[in-house]
Formats: C-alpha cells, sequence, structure tokens
C-alpha cells in the first residue's frame, strides 16, 4: 500500500513476513494476510538483489575501503527496487512505505552485513528530514536520495551523561535529546548564511555521505544543519572528512571537521532537540532489525555447521552441550524479534513510550547480538576463528552495534530514567505499560487526525506520523477488525444481562459466559465457544479484565490449560457435554497425573499400569508433582496398557474421578514450605471405559497436545502480576520515594538499576513472544515455555536483591505448612516468590529437556543416541 506519509506513517508491524530461525513459519510476522504476502514478496526481493550484487566475496571486496560501497549498485538499488525510496513520500519520487516495510530491508540487510551507507541515508537521513516537517529541506535532498544518487547521514553522538543524551531513550518519556558526547559544533549566521565550525567525532556512513545533518550550538538554542560535504556544494569548502579504523569493517565511520563550512537550517532553530528525538528512536528501531537479521543468520549457520561436522564418529549437533548452545541462540533470538516488532509498533503510531522501550529494545538485542555471534564462532570451533570464516564479521558487526550509539549499559541507563521520572511523575503502579504498545490506544490513533500538520500536510510527513485507519492494527491483528468488534460487542452483552461476578464465587456469571460462546471461543457452540479462530479469545479476556471481571484461571489452571484443550481435541461428545461447563464454571477441578518418580521430562517413560478386565480399567501405580491433586474433583491420567510395545506406542488417557476408592493424595512440600504439589498413589482404582480419552495404546498424541498447551501457558499467568511487571512496579515505588538531586538520579544505585532493566528486558520479550504463540503464530512452545521460566526467574531474584540486608529475612509467618487451593508463582513476600520460581524451569519439562526439542525439532539437529528407542519398554533399563 502506498501512502503520501512516508516513514512512520504505516503500521510497520513485523520484522518481515518469514522467520529468519526455523522457528515456525511466519515467525517474524504473527498473522496470515495479505499484507504478509507482500512482505515475504519484498523479502525475496531484496534477497535476490542483494545475492547479485552483494555476495559475501563482494563484502569481502568492499569492506574497510573508501568509500566502502559500490556506488553503481547503490544506484541499481534505487532504480532497479526503489530501496533508497521506500520512505521517501510518493511526491518526492518514493514509494511512501512504512516501517514495517522498512523492518524487511533492515533485518535482511543486517542478515547480509550489506556493505552501503543505507542506515545513515534512511534510518537516520531520511527519519531525520520527516521529523523536521522543512519542506525545502525535503524537495532539495529526498528526490536524489530515492534515485539513488544522494548519500546522507546524522552526526549523532552518544548519550551524555547527567541527563543529556545523543540516542533512543532521550530523557525517558519527555521526547528530546541534546548533543551527544564527541559533538561540539557551533553555528554561526552571516550575511552569506550559516556556517559551522568544530568536530564530529564518529559520523556513521560519514565517509561517503553527500550531506550530513549536524547538530549544533547557536545563541537561541541548537539547531540541525545540513552541511554538503562536496567543496562546491554550497559555495565553499570547509568540511575535512577522515575515515576511521572501525572495528566492523562492513559499517564505515569518519570523523568530521568543519572550518566555517556553508550549511542550511533544516527545521527551526532550537528545534534540534525533538528532531533528533525522533530520529533516535527510527535508528533503534532499525538497528534492533538489523540486529535481528544478523543474530538469526548465526543461528542458521552454527545450526547447519553442526548438523554437518563431524567429531569422534558423532554429528557434533548430536553432542548435547553443542545442540543446547545453538536452541540457546534461538530462544534468544525470538526474545529479540519480540522487542524489535514491539518497538515497531511503538514508532508507528507516534507512541510518546519509544523513547524508553527503544532504550530498553535496544540494549537487550544488542547483547543478544553479541552473545549470539560468539557463540557462533563458538559452535564453529577453529575454522570460525579464522579470516576467511565469516563468522567473525558478524561478531564484529554485533559488537560495534552494541555500542554505535552508547553501549547497553548506557541505554538501560536512559531506560531506567525514563521509567523512574514515570514513576515519580504517576506512580510505580503499572509501571511495565510503559513498555507495551496499547492495542486500545492504537485504535484511537486510527479515528485521531495525524500527529502533525503543516508541511507534513504538503507531502512532509511527521515521522511518527499515523498513515490511514487500515493500515493501524496491532494486538488483534490475527483477529479481522469485524470479528474483534463483534466480540467485544457480545462482551458489553453479557456484562449487561448476566450475573454479578462478585456473587457466588463469579460461578453464575461464568456459566452465562459460557452458554454465550465465550468461555473457548474456539471451541464448538454448545461448548462455551462459537467455532471461531481461537486467537479471539484475547480480545474477550481483554474486555472482560477492563470490567475488572476477574479471571478463574488461577482457581483452576489444570481444567483451564490442560483438560478443557484435550477433552475439545481428543474427547468424545458426550465426555465435553459432561465435563466442559463444569470445568469452566469451577465447579469442577481438575488436576493431571502425568510425572512419576521414575519419569519426569521422560513422561512415556511412565510405570502405572492401567489393565482391561473386560468391563473397566484396573489401575495401580504412583504419580508425583500433581498439582491441586487435593482439591481436585477430577483428573488427566495417563497409564500403560501395553508394556510388549515400544514405550510411546503403550499409552492411554482417561479422565478419573479423585473421589474413586483406591485413590489417596499426600502433601508434597516445597522448598518454601508451602505443598503445592502432591503425591498420588493409585491402588486398583476403577476407571470405566466411557473416561478413556482417545484410542487405546494411541495416548502419545493426547499427552504431545497437552504438554504443548502446558508449556505454552506458562507465558501467561492468569490475573497475577507478572514477574517483570512487579519487579517494576517494586523498583518504581523504590525510585519515586527517593529524593534525586539535580540532573541524573545519582542517589539510585546504577549496579541494580542495570540489574532491574535486564530483568524487565527479557520478561518483557519473554511475555511478547507468549503473546505472539497464543496469537496463533507457530512458535515451539519450547521456546516460550523456556523465555518464560526463565525471566521469570532472573525477575524474582532482582526482586529480592531491591530488598538489600532485608532480602535475608522471610515471611511473616516464615515457613509455615500451607496446602493452596490457588495456583500461583507470585504469592508471599520477594523471598518465598523468588523460592517458588525455581520450580518453573523444571516443572512442565527442564530447560535442559526444552533446548534438547529446541535443537532437534526446530533446528533440525541430530538426536542423541538412545537405548529406548524401537524395544519393548519392559526391557528398557529402569
Amino acid at each position: 500500500m502506498r501512502s503520501e506519509a512516508g516513514l512512520g506513517a504505516g503500521p510497520n508491524a513485523g520484522l518481515g513476513a518469514e522467520p529468519n530461525v526455523g522457528l515456525g513459519a511466519g515467525a517474524g510476522v504473527g498473522p496470515r494476510s495479505e499484507a504478509d504476502a507482500e512482505l515475504r514478496a519484498l523479502r525475496e526481493v531484496v534477497e535476490s538483489f542483494l545475492e547479485r550484487t552483494s555476495p559475501p566475496g563482494r563484502v569481502r571486496e568492499l569492506m574497510g575501503t573508501d568509500p566502502g560501497y559500490d556506488p553503481d549498485a547503490w544506484r541499481r538499488m534505487a532504480t532497479e527496487i526503489g530501496l533508497q525510496g521506500l520512505a521517501v513520500p510518493v511526491e518526492y519520487g518514493g514509494e511512501g512505505a512504512g516501517w514495517r516495510e522498512l523492518a524487511v530491508v533492515f533485518e535482511t540487510f543486517g542478515a547480509a552485513l550489506v556493505c552501503a551507507p543505507f542506515f545513515g541515508t534512511v534510518a537516520l537521513g531520511v527519519s531525520a528530514l520527516g521529523a523536521a516537517a522543512d519542506e525545502r529541506a525535503a524537495r532539495r535532498y529526498l528526490p536524489r536520495v530515492a534515485a539513488g544518487e544522494l548519500v546522507m547521514t546524522v552526526a549523532l553522538g552518544e548519550p551524555q551523561p547527567a541527563g543529556e543524551v545523543g540516542l533512543a531513550g532521550g530523557v525517558g518519556l519527555a521526547g528530546e535529546v541534546g548533543v551527544g558526547r564527541g559533538m561540539t559544533v557551533a553555528a554561526e549566521r552571516g550575511p552569506g548564511g550559516w556556517t559551522l565550525r568544530g568536530e564530529c567525532a564518529r559520523v556513521v556512513d560519514g565517509q561517503a555521505a553527500d550531506v550530513v545533518l549536524v547538530p549544533a550550538s547557536t545563541p537561541d538554542g541548537p539547531g540541525l544543519f545540513a552541511v554538503e560535504t562536496a567543496p562546491s556544494a554550497m559555495g565553499g569548502g570547509g568540511v575535512e572528512r577522515h575515515p576511521l579504523p572501525t572495528l566492523d569493517q562492513t559499517r564505515g565511520q569518519a570523523r568530521l571537521v568543519l572550518r566555517d563550512a556553508p550549511a542550511q537550517l533544516v527545521g527551526q532553530v532550537g528545534a534540534a532537540g525533538k528532531i533528533l528525538a525522533r530520529t533516535a528512536g527510527f535508528a533503534a528501531v532499525a538497528l534492533v532489525a538489523e540486529q535481528v537479521g544478523g543474530a538469526a543468520r548465526c543461528v542458521r549457520e552454527a545450526a547447519g555447521y553442526a548438523g554437518v561436522r563431524r567429531q569422534f564418529g558423532r554429528l557434533i549437533g548430536s553432542f548435547q552441550a553443542v545442540k543446547h548452545a545453538c536452541a540457546t541462540m534461538a530462544v534468544d533470538v525470538e526474545s529479540a524479534r519480540s522487542l524489535a516488532r514491539e518497538v515497531t509498533w511503538l514508532a508507528a503510531t507516534d507512541d510518546p513510550r519509544l523513547p524508553t522501550a527503544a532504550a530498553l529494545a535496544l540494549a537487550h538485542c544488542s547483547d543478544v547480538y553479541v552473545r549470539t555471534a560468539a557463540a557462533n564462532i563458538q559452535v564453529h570451533g577453529g575454522i570460525g576463528f579464522t579470516w576467511e570464516h565469516p563468522a567473525h564479521l558478524y561478531l564484529k558487526r554485533a559488537k560495534s552495534s552494541a555500542h554505535l550509539f552508547g553501549s547497553p549499559s548506557a541505554q538501560r541507563a536512559l531506560a531506567a530514567d525514563g521509567l523512574a521520572a514515570l514513576a515519580r511523575a504517576d506512580g510505580a503502579s503499572g509501571l511495565s505499560h510503559a513498555l507495551l504498545a496499547d492495542p486500545a490506544a492504537t485504535a484511537d490513533a486510527v479515528s485521531a487526525p495525524p500527529a502533525s500538520a503543516g508541511v507534513a500536510s504538503a507531502g512532509v510527513a511527521s515521522a511518527m506520523e499515523v498513515a490511514s485507519a487500515a493500515e493501524v492494527i496491532r494486538a488483534d491483528e490475527a483477529v479481522p477488525a469485524e470479528l474483534a468488534a463483534d466480540l467485544r460487542a457480545r462482551v458489553a452483552r453479557l456484562l449487561a444481562s448476566a450475573p454479578d461476578p462478585a456473587v457466588d464465587d463469579g460461578i453464575p456469571f461464568r456459566s452465562a459466559q459460557f452458554d454465550a460462546g465465550l468461555a473457548w471461543v474456539g471451541f464448538p457452540v454448545g461448548l462455551g465457544g462459537l467455532g471461531l479462530p481461537a486467537a479471539g479469545q484475547g480480545v474477550i479476556d481483554d474486555a472482560l479484565a477492563a470490567a475488572a471481571v476477574r479471571s478463574a484461571h488461577l482457581r483452576n489452571p489444570i481444567g483451564y490449560g490442560n483438560a478443557a484443550p484435550v477433552l475439545a481435541a481428543h474427547g468424545t461428545d458426550e465426555q465435553r457435554r459432561t465435563y466442559l461447563r463444569r470445568c469452566f464454571t469451577t465447579e469442577d477441578i481438575w488436576c493431571q497425573m502425568m510425572s512419576e518418580p521414575g519419569a519426569g521430562s521422560d513422561v512415556a517413560g511412565l510405570a502405572t499400569r492401567a489393565r482391561f478386565d473386560g468391563k473397566r480399567w484396573i489401575v495401580s501405580g504412583q504419580k508425583v508433582w500433581t498439582s491441586f491433586a487435593h482439591v481436585a474433583r477430577f483428573g488427566l491420567l495417563v497409564a500403560r496398557t501395553d508394556p510388549d510395545v515400544p514405550k510411546h506406542q503403550g499409552i492411554s488417557c482417561f479422565i478419573v474421578d479423585m473421589r474413586a476408592p483406591g485413590i489417596e493424595v499426600r502433601p508434597l512440600r516445597m522448598l518454601t514450605g508451602k505443598a503445592d504439589f502432591n503425591e498420588v498413589f493409585l491402588n486398583d482404582v476403577e476407571v470405566d471405559d466411557d473416561n478413556r480419552i482417545g484410542e487405546v495404546n494411541r495416548g502419545w498424541a493426547v499427552v504431545r497436545s497437552n504438554l504443548e498447551g502446558e508449556r505454552l501457558a506458562f507465558g501467561r499467568v492468569g490475573d497475577e502480576p507478572e514477574p517483570w511487571a512487579d519487579l517494576l512496579e517494586q523498583w518504581g515505588a523504590r525510585v519515586s520515594a527517593q529524593a534525586p538531586p539535580a540532573g541524573r538520579a545519582a542517589a539510585r544505585d546504577a549496579v541494580l538499576d542495570d540489574q532491574v532493566m535486564r530483568a524487565a528486558a527479557r520478561g518483557w520479550a519473554a511475555r511478547l513472544t507468549a503473546d505472539r504463540a497464543q496469537d496463533g503464530e507457530p512458535l515451539h512452545p519450547a521456546v516460550v515455555k523456556i523465555l518464560s521460566s526463565e525471566s521469570a526467574q532472573e525477575a524474582t531474584e532482582a526482586a529480592l536483591d531491591l530488598r538489600g540486608g532485608d532480602a535475608t529475612l522471610y515471611a511473616p509467618d516464615g515457613y509455615a505448612f500451607e496446602r493452596p487451593t490457588h495456583a500461583g508463582i507470585m504469592r508471599g513476600d520477594a523471598g518465598e516468590r523468588y523460592l517458588r520460581t525455581r520450580a518453573l524451569t523444571i516443572e512442565g519439562g527442564t530447560s535442559m529437556v526444552m533446548r534438547n526439542a529446541v535443537g532437534e525439532q526446530v533446528l533440525g539437529l541430530p538426536r542423541e543416541h538412545r537405548v529406548d528407542v524401537g524395544i519393548p519398554w519392559r526391557d528398557i533399563p529402569r
């Protein structure tokens, strides 16, 4: 779709329609739509062009040279596929596309390490002109940019301490930036116009730029000035350009010395801060897209090599250490992809939260790229350390990008400053919303007038302007707008007619919700659903939450997250009619009996036996780690029905009445002192064949779907606060209680701030990745499980550390014994939460086993040799 607005005008949702890692088709964008087909086509066009003009050999030839790119390929890039003009408004010869399309290009460029001044020209130069809304400057430069005749950049320095910063994160949410470190330029106005004098220490793509936009001081405040580097450009020289030796030879930099260099004012005197703030936000979005592309390429290269390299008579990818390294790389990349996509949305909708969110995302993605590039070299071993192998080029790009506009620690400090300012102004409650794009706000932006007027209406868009209602969709993108509106209307009718949710523990209200088809909207009509896309449930849940209707998920987590999906997918019609309604209303609480003392993550190794006596099944055995067995009315049971076949083939699933004779439930006390779990002993328990789920000996398919749902559920915690969000609130309350000195909040603990921001970023990424999976994106459940569980541990540890010396104390009642009746990892004080989350990387499949799943099922790495495959279960060593 063409837009008159240009850069920042479109919805700009994703980082491409195809995944860069084998983590499921479409992992880069999420929804399946016509727009995705256009993005896939764009990616294919860009990749094809780069294969012809920028293959690895050509990158080697160009890197480190002056000017560091191929001018002929640069012109062809414009004339053949129009990339430089992608963000340029149509009236200036461009395509008027938005950030969704640009993100595809930056990601693809990052994967290929393209030697071209595209970042400086588009992410910096075109962005700054759009932000300035200066029609004269736009008409002078943008047509030449779109034609491939002009290279631009902006002289941005590093963030300054004491609250004066240069890039992304600005002064938190204030939306202005100052002149960064390394910028000592003064502007003077004389009879012949403006001239600049001073030095720009490190200018990205400065060695190639025909035009450099330079912030400079004037008596009336900082201004942004265009300096043309050719001697005759503005009637004089005055520009000395000194190419710099760079760590990353694929991206050039230069030191510029300005000696009375002729210049033209861009925008208004005093407006440089706001212009650069917008430019900074876009630069961060472009850079994280590049980083995702490069990191994803490292994952592909590492996994590909591990799948063909042999040592000790085996493919090295079959060694668990190598497999786990590759899996960690893949999981990291998905977390980075989630943040990159989120800040793209924030930029696209002119969201004031972009500066702080972009700073934190840039810090996280920078760390991910550096770790991934370093791990790629490690997996390749000696060959990865050679000059001839390309692995070192990605490490150099990763490390250089991480410091291009300030270190990751500096970006986290900027994010902390922004969040601290918000906490002091508005309170610490809901501080996590400073990082999350709001679907409701996005919907409001659809009907709102453009963010800027004046020159923008004549064609030069504000850098974050919204283009059209048709393009602005976010969280409901997996749900058509018309369907989302219908679901919200159904919720409104439910709220108007149903009993009060506070009456009788909410059971009458949930009964009405079930009958309205709003319990599980993807289920069939009459069984709590409407037969609509399951992603629509998020619309319903959000609408109910907005009306302060609490979810019952924590009251019946196994029923909601395991039993209901299993019955819907594998149960008989009679089983669905019998159990689903009371499961949703929480009149019947459920548990599941899978794990055993000898079968934890290896569920298929279970030993509990079920024998059919001609009338019913007789079950004997022991289950362990069974949540809520002490309050459950029914349980999902997995038992062995044939020990003489391989272990996955002799399993069947049943519904068990937990009040049946022969069942004994014993508490299993955890390290917190509480007994969330139980042991269940089954002694000749009788189960009717009508309560068998699925076919005899074919229960592994049921188990697999159950495990996948369970692992995806780790990304959401019902009404319970998410650990990373709670961490931000705890930190915000601590910060808002302090009286900061002038300038930077020096009274804060910088080391602790960094720990909190690092943990918050990872939790934020885990939340967004879980959202992607629940919106229908085919991410492997193990990816969601690893991110969610490990980030929760990191967040609760940081929250405990916030207590300082009080971290040595425990809950007021100490380690008192208790058998909870509701699920939750955020009960009690910080110490209990820290201890409780230790179980998250164990329950539902350990993180080690989950990494095996990612390595083998996502990256295609070879399996380790196993002795339990292809032989009867009874012959497996135990």
